[in-house]
């Protein structure tokens, strides 16, 4: 499967449990991949019981997005650095579009959180 490109689609602190979403910039790049390999990396955590989700999202339109993959699900980051790389499904058939979210879960949680992606087609 050749690699069609490698994107940092995160690279922030989030504070809170408000869910943060890739650029609108990477969109149409995210959706053209067959595959994808996400790693996610996250340092300097704080809050009660610090947890990461990460979900792939897909659209035709870019206005309705469905979930078709979660990357991590509510894994705990009291220690970190945290570090993780998760490849798509194998059957993952994508919109036109594509983004990332994350979340953090716990009480008042934080941290440094980088996301790249590595897309590759079939």
């Amino acid at each position: 499967m050749p690699r069609i490109g490698q994107l940092i689609v995160i690279d922030q602190v989030i504070d809170g449990t408000t869910p943060i979403e890739t650029d609108p910039a990477h969109y149409e790049m995210l959706g053209r991949a067959d595959s994808y390999t996400v790693q996610v990396y996250v340092s300097n955590s704080a809050g009660t019981n610090p947890t990461i989700t990460v979900t792939y999202q897909a659209s035709n339109d870019g206005r309705s997005w469905i979930s078709k993959q979660t990357v991590l699900s509510s894994q705990d980051i009291t220690s970190t650095p945290y570090e993780s790389m998760t490849d798509s499904t194998t059957d993952m058939k994508n919109g036109a579009q594509g983004k990332l979210l994350v979340q953090l879960g716990g009480t008042t949680p934080s941290a440094y959180v980088r996301v790249s992606v590595c897309l590759r087609t079939d």
